[in-house]
């Protein structure tokens, strides 16, 4: 079975500023979401810590990248080594001596984030199509 969808010039001109405003709205949106990730970590590292320095969840970077073929990819990440025990647990330090219970701060900070994260992707969305719209006439 083939369908074949054949578009007026106002469907072409929705489907062109869709594709528009997608490469343009998009991957600015997507920092904000990061960014909203990146906070809750911060307040989940600063609720477990003992004698937080701040370090840690200061060392949580933002990055959006969109590749050749359109691709949005938003990450938030830390470059301190000892970042990952401290989500997952287990040995660390001279001789892996210490135990570090896992404190899940990420998972958790992830859980908390989801129903913004989920409202920005809506409200994101809705402004995509209504803007592209609104330019198709």
């Amino acid at each position: 079975m083939t369908i074949k969808v054949i578009l007026d010039k106002k469907g072409q001109i929705f489907i062109r500023g869709l594709r528009d405003r997608i490469r343009s709205d998009v991957p600015k949106q997507a920092i904000d979401m990061a960014r909203v990730l990146r906070d809750n970590i911060e307040r989940q590292i600063n609720g477990f810590a003992r004698n937080p320095t701040g370090a840690l969840a200061r060392s949580f970077d933002t990055k959006v990248r969109t590749s050749p073929s359109g691709n949005i990819t938003a990450t938030v990440s830390s470059d301190l080594p000892y970042a990952l025990i401290h989500e997952t647990g287990g040995r660390a330090g001279r001789n892996l001596a210490a135990f570090i219970r896992p404190k899940r701060y990420l998972t958790k900070a992830l859980r908390k984030a989801a129903p913004t994260l989920q409202k920005l992707t809506t409200k994101t969305l809705a402004t995509v199509v209504r803007k592209a719209a609104s330019k198709a006439g």
